[in-house]
């Protein structure tokens, strides 16, 4: 494994090399005016060691969607996981750059006709199903496919619930068996996701249960399924939350599939591996403050009233609560439409912290707003931030997941560039798994 050809660009490498080290190099080159992320490889291999540490019988099928960058799936790929592709251009991706097919799960129930065959040219046979016609289009395309049922089994607390769309009921699966066994189709293995950002740890005891069920009645319709997939919803930066999630998926997998070598146990984990590689920088291209607007609102005029017929005190103590009258209005050269896309889902960023530190200023309730021509382009309202200028950066931690994967070429908006970081420690870390990969020719 060679690592700058996995990485395929230039990476930053000191022994003092930090992320912080990064962006003041980056934003001091000359006309330097764009956003930008600092990727640092080390947060995503720690996430694959500890996953293997507190899931030892989970393998990983990365879930792509969640960050395609080439240098988090080249990695990946050295690293001996395996995917989760929803589409062809997934597949085709991590394909060249090198994952073995039998590594490949398409994880979308319902798939394009020609996805299926693209899929059936390169041997990527694993795939998901929920519905009867599903099964034919399988039959009609791809009628060797390796077919993993995919049953609902809902969390009680999560960000993103997958029921209402996919997943089959686990007491009406069987209609589905007896549907695939009259195809002569090929089902191998039972599928779930409990939703994105699970917070209802035993759920998966349940989820897993619920699994056993369906793998016993395809047994009974003459299947011999092997695998298990447990989906995603992991933490993206929780230990605490991901320790509680492997303890009750532990417990789970030991009593309805013992460890006996017969079923093959997968996940497919996406925020967890990657949310806290990445930082995003952005810059202030614009500012102004909200009473500069042609026209306000009567609450936003009394309020300023207010503010000019407060005393003294009564200012510098709206002031220190927070309670400006007139707010500041900051322009970033990124938006909902490249890096903050979850915005439009109500998901609010975690607030930016300025790179140049301003300790003892006040803070300014002010809105941020994203550089393209629309109004829906907010990033974020009511965030307390000192007062900036233009050409202040401001750095957004845990951005590597659902971020540039969802980027718009709305306004002809530029992507933002992104650095590598990789330490010596993460390099001897990887040569290392290299060398004891050369010498043992079984795969992790």
């Amino acid at each position: 494994m060679e690592l700058r050809n996995i990485l395929g660009r230039s990476v930053y490498l000191g022994p003092g090399s930090s992320k912080m080290d990064v962006i003041n190099e980056v934003v001091k080159k000359p006309g330097q005016d764009k956003a930008f992320y600092v990727l640092d490889i080390r947060e995503v291999v720690e996430t694959v060691k500890l996953w293997r540490q507190l899931l030892p019988r989970v393998d990983i099928f990365y879930a792509v969607k969640c960050n395609n960058e080439p240098v988090v799936l080249g990695l990946l790929t050295a690293l001996g996981t395996g995917f989760d592709c929803a589409s062809q251009s997934e597949m085709e991706q991590v394909l060249e750059l090198g994952a073995q097919s039998s590594r490949i799960i398409c994880a979308n129930p319902y798939k394009l006709p020609s996805h299926l065959r693209l899929a059936q040219a390169r041997h990527v046979s694993l795939m998901t199903f929920d519905s009867e016609t599903e099964l034919h289009k399988i039959k009609a395309n791809y009628p060797e496919a390796q077919l993993v049922l995919r049953i609902r089994y809902d969390a009680a607390i999560s960000q993103i619930s997958f029921g209402e769309k996919f997943g089959v009921l686990p007491e009406k699966a069987r209609t589905l068996l007896v549907a695939a066994r009259a195809l002569t189709l090929s089902v191998v293995g039972v599928a779930f996701h409990v939703g994105s950002e699970c917070n209802d740890p035993p759920v998966f005891y349940h989820a897993i249960a619920a699994a056993r069920k369906v793998f016993d009645e395809a047994e009974e319709e003459g299947f011999k399924p092997y695998l298990l997939d447990i989906g995603g919803g992991f933490p993206g930066d929780d230990e605490r939350l991901m320790k509680e999630l492997s303890h009750y998926i532990n417990i789970a997998l030991d009593h309805f599939f013992p460890d006996d070598g017969r079923v093959k146990i997968i996940g497919e984990p996406g925020r967890y591996i990657v949310a806290s590689s990445s930082t995003l920088v952005t810059g202030i291209i614009g500012k102004r403050r909200k009473d500069e607007q042609e026209h306000s609102t009567s609450s936003e005029m009394n309020h300023v009233e207010e503010w000019h017929n407060s005393s003294s005190l009564e200012k510098e103590n709206k002031v220190k609560n927070h309670e400006q009258a007139i707010p500041n209005m900051y322009y970033i050269n990124d938006g909902v439409f490249t890096s903050f896309s979850s915005v439009l889902r109500n998901v609010e960023p975690i607030t930016p912290t300025p790179l140049v530190e301003r300790p003892g200023q006040p803070l300014v309730v002010s809105t941020l707003w994203g550089w393209s021509c629309t109004s829906t382009d907010c990033v974020m309202k009511d965030v307390l931030l000192p007062d900036l200028s233009l050409g202040d950066w401001l750095v957004w931690s845990r951005r590597g997941a659902y971020s540039l994967c969802y980027f718009s070429s709305f306004n002809g908006l530029p992507l933002p560039e992104v650095y590598i970081l990789a330490t010596p420690d993460t390099v001897k870390y990887l040569k290392a798994y290299e060398n004891e990969l050369d010498g043992n020719s079984t795969s992790y």
